[in-house]
């Protein structure tokens, strides 16, 4: 006869993981097993003491505020279910600090190139961009090489930092901007474009001349250059990213609803998502928004999300950020280990 806890009644399969349906049983108050509150569904009792612990871990675990237990799936066993969580008191304190999740298997991210090399014409440049960096479509305009590659570069790096944003910017294209590097332009539908304006049609050394002269006059972050360009785009997308989050959309998800875009366009508009970080940022630094905000550029005292945004590019390109910005990318929890 066989065990209870072998027979399998169902087996589902998506993506790449193979769930199985069969006996699960409940921990007790001691994290061991017990027969008497076992079940042959995912679906506990929630009039049970031990049936109200399953739907604790379970939505503790990440899998929702739901009855539904942890499920065995590929390459896991009733050991290892067993070691999931004790039951118990233990089980809050865990809960609490917010270390269950992080027992929970991850997908893995989306690899990006690590290493960059420079294209040798302006197609390659473009094939690389579709190819490797997942871009639709891809227009450099009249960007000269060195530009195209340098913009390849830093996206390369940026993607390699942040996987899960591959995908996010959709398109590669010109704007008729005189007076901006790069911009962001979101669609209704969800969709991000990263436009480059005229200053980049101008030669990398027109760039980069002009972008010092912002700096020695404060308009963008000392200790930074002209990569820091690229960079504040790319702190923009993060905060769009963290709205959609926020709304349970992936960053290169598209709306399906009205309620989801026009949630996303308000807080954009509002500036929500950045206002928190700096209002923490200020609080951790024991100082205003507003001297926080002009710690950091002229441009930063435009609005949060360009605050942000500045940050975001001084952490990532200056040999030493400053704290203003490291406190505005430790409040996002964006800040590197040991940083």
């Amino acid at each position: 006869m066989k065990n209870r806890y072998d027979i399998i009644t169902e087996v589902k399969k998506y993506d790449n993981i193979t769930e199985v349906h069969k006996f699960n049983p409940f921990h007790d108050a001691k994290g061991k097993f017990s027969n008497k509150h076992g079940f042959a569904s995912y679906s506990a009792n929630p009039k049970t003491n031990a049936g109200r612990l399953a739907i604790e871990r379970s939505a503790a675990g990440g899998h929702g505020k739901t009855m539904n237990v942890h499920r065995e799936s590929q390459g896991e066993n009733i050991d290892q279910n067993a070691n999931w969580l004790k039951g118990g008191p233990g089980a809050k304190a865990l809960a609490a600090q917010g270390q269950l999740a992080s027992q929970q298997p991850k997908q893995p991210a989306q690899p990006a190139p690590k290493v960059f090399a420079p294209a040798k014409d302006v197609q390659e440049a473009t094939d690389y961009a579709k190819n490797e960096l997942g871009f639709k479509n891809v227009n450099f305009g009249r960007m000269d090489l060195e530009t195209v590659n340098h913009i390849n570069e830093e996206l390369t790096k940026a993607y390699s930092e942040y996987p899960e944003l591959k995908g996010a910017i959709e398109n590669l294209g010109q704007s008729n901007s005189k007076h901006a590097y790069a911009s962001v332009v979101r669609w209704a539908d969800g969709k991000v474009e990263l436009e480059f304006g005229a200053l980049m049609r101008g030669g990398l050394d027109l760039v980069a001349q002009k972008y010092q002269n912002d700096v020695r006059v404060g308009f963008h972050p000392a200790g930074t250059d002209y990569r820091a360009n690229i960079w504040h785009e790319i702190g923009h997308v993060v905060a769009g990213a963290a709205v959609k989050k926020q709304l349970g959309l992936k960053p290169d998800e598209k709306f399906t609803n009205g309620n989801d875009a026009g949630n996303y366009f308000r807080a954009l508009k509002g500036k929500t998502y950045e206002k928190d970080i700096i209002k923490t940022a200020a609080k951790n630094q024991k100082t205003t928004m507003k001297a926080l905000k002009a710690g950091i550029s002229r441009y930063a005292e435009k609005d949060p999300a360009e605050t942000f945004a500045e940050a975001f590019a001084e952490y990532h390109t200056s040999k030493n950020p400053r704290p203003e910005c490291v406190a505005i990318m430790e409040a996002a929890g964006l800040a590197k280990k040991g940083a």
